[in-house]
């Protein structure tokens, strides 16, 4: 698949509604293209935009129902993705320890 196409959602920062406040702009709400797109207060409250480190993914659903659904959806998929790399990094931070001390030991030896 073409990189561009490609979501590691593992490095997804925040998923945030076209509602929410905009840190980076003092009483601004969403991000700077969801408040270009969403044109009306219908469409801001379907809208939400996947944040990542260089770039963001805007999402608009057709529906509320649609709109809770990918938004719950995504908010818990990508929090169950960071909770099984934190758990596959301290698995091999263990191994590693593991495997630097049986060096250590048969170098001793």
């Amino acid at each position: 698949a073409d990189k561009d196409q490609v979501l590691d959602l593992t490095s997804c920062t925040e998923i945030r509604r076209a509602s929410s406040p905009d840190p980076t702009s003092s009483n601004m709400r969403g991000t700077p293209i969801l408040r270009q797109k969403c044109t009306n207060t219908d469409m801001a409250s379907r809208s939400f935009s996947l944040i990542f480190p260089d770039r963001t993914v805007d999402i608009t659903a057709l529906n509320d129902d649609q709109y809770k659904m990918l938004l719950d959806g995504f908010s818990a998929l990508i929090y169950r993705l960071k909770i099984a790399t934190a758990s596959a990094m301290r698995k091999q931070e263990k191994f590693r320890k593991a495997s630097t001390q049986k060096e250590t030991h048969k170098s001793r030896k």
